[in-house]
C-alpha cells in the first residue's frame, strides 16, 4: 500500500474511500481470504508463489529443498482452485507453479515474493542500500522510508500493474 500511495501520489483515504482491501500473505495463511471470498465479501488478493523460496533457504540441502519447494507448489494448488475467475492484466492464466508473476483484475500473485519483485528496482535498491538494509530483511519500516526516496521512472512495470489493478480494483 505505501507503494501506491507513494508512487501514485493519492491521499492515504482514497483506497478506504472506494471500499477497497488488500490482503497481503504467504499462500499457507491465507484462510481468511478464503472465507471471505466464500461469504461474498470481495477482497483484492495478492499472494507470494514461493517459487524461488525453498532453494534460497536451503542452498545446501537437497532433501529439505525438494520437500519445501514440495510445500511451496501444493500451496500455490491450494490458493488458485479457489481464487474467483478474473483476467490476466500481466502473466498468464490460469496460473501454475512456478509461472511468472501474474496481476490479474482480482488478484497478484508473485512468482517468488515481494522482495523479489522489488529487487528490480533499481531505486528501491539504492534507497535500501543508503539506508543501511538489505532487501530481504523484512522490515517494514525500512521498506517505507526507501519507498519514500525511490524514483518512479525505475519502478518495474510488475509493480506498476499490481498497483494500477488495485485502484482500478471493484470499477
Amino acid at each position: 500500500m505505501n507503494i501506491s500511495r507513494n508512487v501514485y501520489n493519492i491521499n492515504t483515504s482514497q483506497l478506504d474511500q472506494s471500499s477497497i482491501i488488500v490482503l497481503c500473505t504467504a499462500l499457507g495463511s491465507l484462510i481468511r481470504e478464503k472465507v471471505s471470498w466464500s461469504l461474498g465479501v470481495p477482497a483484492y488478493i495478492i499472494a507470494d508463489g514461493d517459487a524461488l523460496g525453498a532453494a534460497r533457504k536451503y542452498p545446501a540441502n537437497a532433501t529439505r529443498q525438494a520437500s519445501a519447494h514440495a510445500s511451496h507448489q501444493s500451496a500455490t494448488n491450494d490458493i488458485t482452485s479457489w481464487l474467483p475467475s478474473s483476467s490476466a492484466l500481466e502473466g498468464v492464466l490460469p496460473y501454475s507453479f512456478e509461472d511468472p508473476t501474474t496481476i490479474a483484475r482480482h488478484f497478484t500473485i508473485w512468482e517468488d515474493d515481494i522482495e523479489e519483485e522489488l529487487s528490480k528496482w533499481p531505486s528501491f535498491m539504492s534507497a535500501l542500500a543508503t539506508n543501511g538494509s538489505t532487501l530481504r530483511s523484512k522490515d517494514l519500516l525500512v521498506y517505507r522510508a526507501a519507498v519514500l526516496d525511490v524514483q518512479v521512472a525505475d519502478l518495474p512495470n510488475t509493480l506498476k500493474t499490481c498497483v494500477s489493478a488495485i485502484l482500478n480494483w471493484g470499477r
